[in-house]
């Protein structure tokens, strides 16, 4: 059976009201009188500042009326010149959302309450799989005001996706669907993977309360500024409190998803890997412990920067599930496949060991991973220190890392893949660090957490 991911149209595919961009293209034509454009922008402004209420879409709903006399070329007029405004409306997410579905094999759908000869100009330039959308009554070539069938709104659209994967043998238990608004509520239980899309208030309480991942598009336009572009002077080396010396920074691309993996000796180790990414342009997003987000002001930004929360030893599958979409819509997520920094005599055996969530991340998203070997942190903030050394910051150390060439992860052995991860990283490491000489206490008690005693085991040859 097929896979297939079902979008709505606004606020979710669109960042401005398609029925406004419309509304421009009938002044044009003198379909409609400039006084009327200027009251549907009044409530197109609130809808696009708020979603869909019940009341609003009511009042769109009868606005099918306005259509009666028009002749049928006269919309598609309409659509076609109002085209170029909703593609250039388009979120860039949600572009390299539809092209990752496709890349995977999955049916790309658009499912929108908006008229076909409306939205049709935009899905052809968009190239989807197919269109679900209410269909207009036309008579001897002129609009007649009444739908053909159902207003594909609420129930009645999940009605019609339901329909559509009958007929093209979709199986919606894989399926997905994006929305923004809390009124999809019928076609996110319908599909196996509901993904609420810049959601309204009552639907982002919804996610929360079902545990459905939750997408934040934000890039509108290519002149809005993202995150990486207001932080990239941060990781000029002259702000930077150490020196970073990269090796091969080339290697990670500006721009698609990407998985950028590094090994783990320092907790200094995530300030490093962002560095190095953001000096490409990419922002890194991280699946992050609880215990971070339960801080004060540092968990609202980690938020706020977009970092996954992950509470382990509760076996979700949401954190993953999110950094999947968010790969899906073309971000860089950093990852440490080790998990935690070794410690103790395990801090310097010379094979790293790795969990799977690297592979497991890479082969769903079909997402490249870039291996990323550094050394030199452990030095100026350890495993037993509660914070870096303040004499070893006072010199601006140097911190050493070699970027690899992507790595593509194929197959079901998760197990075998992460391990591929880990052994690239390893060989660039120098051979002083990946095959040190046997550690001395103190350097032993140095990879020891500060919090936990240190066993005596630990301290014997």
């Amino acid at each position: 059976m097929a896979v297939a991911a079902f979008f709505d149209l606004d606020r979710t595919l669109l960042a401005e009201s398609s029925g406004l961009l419309l509304m421009e293209a009938c002044v044009e034509l003198g379909l409609v009188s400039d006084r009327e454009r200027q009251l549907a922008d009044l409530g197109g402004r609130a809808y696009n500042r708020v979603g869909e209420t019940w009341i609003g879409m009511q009042i769109t709903k009868r606005g099918v009326q306005r259509f009666a006399g028009w002749e049928l070329e006269q919309l598609r007029e309409a659509a076609r010149r109002s085209a170029d405004k909703m593609e250039a409306a388009l979120y860039r997410e949600a572009r390299e959302l539809i092209a990752r579905h496709q890349k995977q094999g999955h049916l790309a759908v658009v499912a929108t309450s908006t008229g076909r000869e409306i939205v049709e100009p935009l899905v052809d330039r968009l190239g989807v799989d197919g269109l679900i959308a209410t269909e207009y009554v036309v008579d001897d070539g002129k609009l007649t005001g009444e739908f053909d069938g159902k207003w594909l709104w609420g129930p009645d659209k999940a009605d019609a996706i339901a329909a559509f994967a009958q007929a093209h043998d979709v199986d919606l238990d894989a399926s997905y669907g994006y929305s923004d608004a809390y009124f999809d509520r019928p076609m996110f239980e319908l599909v196996g993977h509901p993904r609420p899309v810049n959601p309204d208030a009552a639907l982002r309480t919804l996610a929360i309360a079902r545990g459905w991942p939750v997408l934040d598009f934000e890039a509108r336009r290519p002149l809005v500024p993202d995150i990486a572009t207001v932080l990239r002077p941060l990781s000029n080396p002259l702000l930077s409190p150490v020196r970073i010396s990269v090796e091969g920074i080339e290697r990670i691309p500006t721009e698609g998803p990407v998985i950028v993996a590094g090994n783990h000796r320092s907790y200094l180790d995530p300030v490093v890997l962002s560095t190095i990414a953001l000096r490409r342009g990419r922002m890194l997003r991280y699946l992050g412990k609880k215990e971070v987000f339960d801080i004060p002001l540092i968990g609202q930004l980690a938020h706020a920067f977009g970092q996954i929360r992950v509470e382990r030893g509760t076996g979700a599958t949401q954190p993953l599930e999110q950094a999947i979409d968010a790969l899906m819509c073309g971000d860089a997520i950093g990852i440490f496949p080790q998990g935690t920094i070794p410690r103790g005599r395990k801090f310097f055996e010379s094979k790293l060991d790795a969990k799977t969530g690297v592979a497991r991340l890479a082969i769903t998203a079909d997402a490249p991973v870039v291996p990323v070997a550094m050394w030199g942190a452990e030095d100026i903030w350890p495993r037993s220190s509660r914070i870096p050394k303040p004499d070893k910051l006072l010199r601006r150390p140097v911190v050493h890392a070699r970027v690899g060439e992507p790595l593509m992860l194929h197959g079901e052995d998760y197990h075998a893949e992460a391990e591929r991860v880990m052994d690239t990283i390893a060989a660039m490491l120098p051979d002083e660090v990946r095959d040190p000489s046997p550690p001395t206490p103190e350097q032993i008690k140095a990879a020891w957490p500060a919090n936990i005693p240190l066993p005596d085991e630990e301290l014997r040859a």
